[in-house]
């Protein structure tokens, strides 16, 4: 069931966004934060491809 909520989190925050008007700005004292390399997390719905219905 984990692993379904966090899908499901990825995929609304990826259509939020999509749902951005402008660029992202980074502003003074924003620093980058490194993600890490290797699969923590066992999601693999942006790695699907979308089935498209006739």
């Amino acid at each position: 069931m984990g692993d379904n909520i966090f899908c499901y989190y990825f995929r609304l925050f990826q259509e939020y966004a999509k749902l951005q008007v402008s660029e992202v700005k980074i502003r003074e004292g924003m620093e980058l934060v490194e993600q890490p390399k290797d699969d923590l997390f066992p999601c693999f719905c942006h790695r699907r491809k979308v089935k498209d219905e006739l």
